[in-house]
């Protein structure tokens, strides 16, 4: 019952409402996929938007939930009109519900053999290339991957809980402000988990698969509007199963919601701009503001990606053709890339316009959701133009003559470093995570990979230059895609002076490279089946079609095969998805539900390690060193975490001489005995004998073994407690 309650809310929220929304916004007939799409992309906003009654009167619940989206139906269908003539709009859908039921014949009809076996190549494919990965990856304990899972989906429960977006919560042994700037997707998985009945964690697997399936109709969805539809299917998988995209959705995070907006947000942009409708980009603007307050950084990606198509679409591919080739017949190959129902919506303005308005409207939108969820403090923290104050003032901050993000960094994942400058952050992270676009692809050098990426586009310029149009504009967008997500790198990594948001730039934007890179693979793919039946049709006449269809399945095959964690198990799907770092074993997740039912609600835990939210999330207590880490936060609080990691890794190297400076917040002290206990995040050094001999320590509890220990903090104690 839990799984079907939850699978009607991820239908609800991550289709229903989007459909209400589109059939109200859009309502001229649309063909059954274009509706389906639209759907899909406009489901986002539609479930914020329903939300948003129940957000501001601290009723986020179903009854509030139910009461708007009644009255997105009211509107849809005056939008749609009370005449019974006006559900002829839905025609399409009821037509391919109707294709659907005749091609389950009676008895054997050989016209359903081709949508069978369409059906059964799309869902193997996705299978293999993609799910089966992820099924793979996931822990039998039912416990996801990762660390930071548990900061982000903590703000989930917490909205949940509060039936609204709380101003502040408790991390880093206090109250700290609540991070807007995840508010997009916090509310949408609060939405889903009010109408599912709790924030459980069958929910959150439930809602990562949900986000990899919507993930693979998305990529699939853009690229559509430039490849044919099973190379286009095949581009999606390529996206998707790049380990760089794949690790986003091993776990919960903005960052895979995200991407999932900037897709979409992509794919209404060139659908208005086919139509040369306002409307269409308007509402691509607004899937690009919502992904700003999904997950900054990833909304950065699309910048390059409207870019690309706006400039693609700019350049007279045609008439530039008719120059070189002396002549002025087209070949009419269009229809092999877009889909028949595009004239359904003919041109209303011209393209220059279209495109102008599409600009204005998204510096609009985003500009304005910036503006009004604080984004303009949020983007001064990045830049770093807070100015200093006394909690930071340079006598207090460890290292001063060190770059402050660099220093928490290292405070908290490596002390090695401390006292050390930062190395080069562009330099260093090339290196390190521009090595494999692919599991298939060892390169050693992002250079090497704009070779590769150079290649390919030569060979679609060959062979679309004789083949036609169909495919350059595609082709050039994804060039563009590429070389803009290289310079945004570039550019972010030179523009600022401070480890962390440096290395954003060639750590977290980077890697989007491979998007151009799959879409190459996929055209290069499909102009060379192409390439295949014309020389197919020369030596046997009539053979054209057969020649491409078996040259699109060897080829797409062999790119799969190649590429995605189609072979190797178990061992090769985590080598591929699982991210890097440690996850919460099940040891440490039953110690803390155990702190849940036992501790004192006021407690405060320091445990010999930064533990990224999971103890919040878990146990529902104040950890010490527990939540996001500070790096882009006021400098004072920068600071105050920087100084509560040195002193809690001072204290578990000597207890007994550092107890006194504890601080007197701190109630319970967390010791994770071996590092097959993962306590969510790093884990610091400590002197094992001390801790039971150190005056003020009461040792309270066990787990497995004495893998794990929890001591008591007790103030004016003469003498320590065995154990």
């Amino acid at each position: 019952m839990s799984a079907l309650r939850d699978g009607l809310s991820l239908a609800t929220t991550f289709g229903l409402t989007g459909w209400l929304l589109g059939l109200a916004v859009v309502p001229e007939r649309l063909g059954a996929s274009r509706r389906g799409a639209i759907s899909l992309a406009l489901a986002v906003p539609a479930t914020v938007l329903v939300s948003t009654p129940g957000l501001v009167t601290g009723h986020l619940g179903t009854p509030a939930f139910g009461a708007s989206v009644m009255v997105l139906s009211l509107v849809t269908t005056f939008r749609l009109g009370l005449r019974p003539a006006s559900l002829s709009r839905l025609e399409p859908l009821r037509e391919r519900a109707g294709a659907v039921v005749r091609y389950v014949p009676s008895r054997f009809d050989r016209r359903a053999i081709v949508p069978a076996v369409l059906v059964l190549a799309v869902t193997t494919t996705a299978w293999l290339s993609v799910v089966a990965a992820h099924v793979e990856v996931s822990r039998s304990s039912g416990l996801p991957r990762g660390t930071t899972v548990w900061f982000y989906w903590d703000l989930v429960t917490e909205t949940v809980a509060a039936d609204s977006l709380p101003d502040t919560r408790l991390e880093w042994g206090g109250t700290r402000p609540f991070p807007v700037e995840y508010a997009v997707t916090t509310l949408h998985g609060a939405a889903t988990a009010k109408l599912a009945g709790g924030a459980d964690l069958e929910l959150l697997e439930r809602y990562r698969f949900f986000m990899v399936l919507l993930g693979l109709v998305a990529a699939y969805a853009l690229w559509r509007r430039w490849l044919p539809a099973w190379w286009a299917w095949t581009a999606g998988l390529l996206t998707i199963a790049a380990p760089q995209i794949a690790n986003r959705f091993v776990s919960y995070r903005p960052e895979a919601f995200g991407l999932l907006l900037v897709l979409w947000s992509g794919w209404l942009l060139n659908e208005g701009l086919e139509r040369r409708s306002a409307r269409w980009t308007a509402l691509a603007a607004i899937l690009g503001a919502c992904a700003l307050m999904a997950h900054a950084e990833v909304w950065l990606i699309s910048v390059p990606l409207w870019a690309a198509i706006l400039a693609s679409r700019a350049v007279p591919l045609e008439r530039i053709r008719r120059a070189v080739r002396g002549s002025s017949a087209e070949i009419p190959d269009a229809d092999t890339v877009r889909e028949a129902d595009t004239a359904d919506a003919p041109p209303a303005g011209s393209l220059v316009r279209t495109m102008a308005m599409a600009t204005a409207a998204f510096v609009v939108c985003v500009g304005a959701l910036s503006v009004v969820s604080d984004g303009g403090e949020r983007v001064s923290h990045l830049a770093g133009f807070d100015e200093p104050t006394e909690d930071a003032a340079t006598d207090v901050v460890p290292f001063p003559d060190i770059d402050p993000t660099w220093t928490l960094h290292a405070a908290l994942y490596a002390p090695a470093n401390l006292g050390k400058p930062p190395p080069d952050v562009c330099r260093f992270f090339i290196d390190r995570k521009a090595r494999y676009p692919y599991r298939g692809v060892n390169m050693q050098s992002l250079g090497s990979q704009i070779g590769l990426a150079l290649l390919l586009l030569l060979m679609v310029a060959a062979l679309s230059g004789r083949w036609g149009p169909a495919g350059a504009q595609g082709a050039l967008a994804i060039g563009l895609l590429g070389l803009g997500i290289v310079l945004l790198a570039g550019l972010v990594c030179a523009a600022y002076g401070q480890y962390v948001p440096e290395r954003a730039g060639p750590q977290r934007i980077l890697p989007y490279y491979v998007l151009a890179l799959a879409g190459l693979l996929a055209t290069v793919g499909w102009l060379l089946s192409r390439w295949a039946s014309t020389a197919g049709e020369r030596v046997r006449p009539g053979s054209r079609t057969t020649v491409y269809v078996i040259a699109s399945g060897l080829l797409s095959a062999a790119l799969l095969v190649w590429l995605t964690p189609v072979t190797g198990g178990r061992s090769a799907s985590l080598q591929n998805l699982a991210p890097v770092g440690p996850s919460l074993s099940e040891t440490a997740y039953r110690a803390y539900q155990w702190m849940d039912e036992e501790l004192p609600e006021d407690a405060v835990i320091l445990a010999n390690g930064y533990t990224e939210g999971s103890i919040s999330a878990v146990s529902g207590r104040v950890g010490w060193l527990d939540g996001r880490a500070p790096y882009l936060e006021s400098p004072a609080w920068r600071t105050e975490a920087t100084r509560a990691t040195l002193t809690a890794r001072r204290f578990f190297l000597a207890p007994a001489a550092n107890l006194a400076g504890l601080p007197r917040e701190v109630t319970h002290v967390l010791v994770a005995t071996t590092g097959a206990v993962e306590i969510g995040g790093s884990r610091f050094p400590f002197a094992r004998s001390e801790l039971f001999n150190a005056a003020g320590l009461r040792f309270l509890r066990a787990f497995d073994g004495k893998k794990l220990l929890l001591f008591e903090v007790v103030r004016g104690a003469a003498a320590g407690s065995g154990g």
